[in-house]
């Protein structure tokens, strides 16, 4: 069912929820306006009880496609809440739906997603269709996963856009240079020593962004995992937002989305 937000309630939650590490915002970027079609994509997804948010995309009507690490504290459907709005400050209209299940695959574990990020993606089915205005995204086709050097790419999410920032719960939109991009094995780097995604923004999508008859189609070809920094060893630091931000590319998961995306509660595929 379709309900209100409790305005209040997350104004606490995204107060304190924005710690440093996995559960990561667009530093260095500008926030979302209404003629940035692909925001119609996006939800923020809240656990109130863990002070947790990260942001997801639609995939379909009632199906967004986010971080498994966003249920490390808890994979109990009825703790998490998906918020729609390019602003989840109270008093400025969020509309949220509950969430009726998750599924994530067998393989993720959370301790070696830490060390190398791995599996990290979750469906979160909702209760209902999105609202009026909101709709699906597209998964990138396999040549489009390939970072193309003519091609234009846009992070987004609800995260801060400082690290350590407490300015959370805004859409932000970070314009990323294909050279800044590289594909490697089953992640797509962000590489910016000034911008990135940070606490807020895991879950959120990495587009590809085409025209088509003159219109821009996005089209996500990963999913934001870790903001990190490499320390000796190739080990992850994870004291930091601008340097590396990890997305799990959907190339090699397609199919898995594709199994399970009309998943109810049947058993894990």
């Amino acid at each position: 069912m379709m309900v209100k937000l409790n305005l209040t309630v997350v104004c606490c939650v995204l107060l304190l929820l924005f710690l440093p590490g996995r559960a990561s915002a667009i530093v260095g970027g500008t926030q979302v306006s209404l003629e940035d079609a692909f925001s119609r994509h996006l939800v923020g997804i809240i656990n109130p009880a863990t002070d947790g948010v990260c942001t997801g995309v639609l995939i379909a009507p009632d199906v967004a496609l986010t971080a498994a690490h966003c249920f490390d504290a808890s994979r109990t459907p009825s703790d998490f809440v998906v918020v729609f709005g390019r602003d989840l400050i109270p008093g400025r209209g969020g509309v949220a739906l509950d969430v009726a299940a998750i599924r994530i695959p067998p393989a993720y574990d959370p301790e070696q997603n830490r060390s190398n990020s791995s599996f990290d993606l979750a469906l979160v089915r909702l209760s209902g269709p999105a609202p009026l205005g909101y709709v699906p995204a597209a998964i990138a086709s396999e040549p489009d996963h390939f970072i193309d050097g003519k091609a234009n790419y846009i992070a987004a999410g609800y995260g801060v856009s400082t690290y350590q920032g407490n300015d959370p719960g805004v859409l932000r939109k970070l314009e990323v240079a294909p050279s800044k991009l590289l594909a490697k094995g089953k992640l797509i780097e962000l590489h910016d020593l000034r911008a990135g995604p940070c606490s807020g923004d895991s879950g959120s999508p990495l587009f590809r962004v085409a025209l088509s008859d003159g219109k821009a189609r996005y089209a996500v070809i990963g999913i934001q995992s870790q903001a990190v920094q490499r320390a000796e060893g190739g080990k992850f630091n994870h004291k930091i937002c601008e340097d590396i931000g990890l997305y799990t590319s959907l190339a090699p998961y397609r199919g898995w989305i594709e199994e399970n995306i009309l998943f109810r509660d049947a058993p894990q595929r």
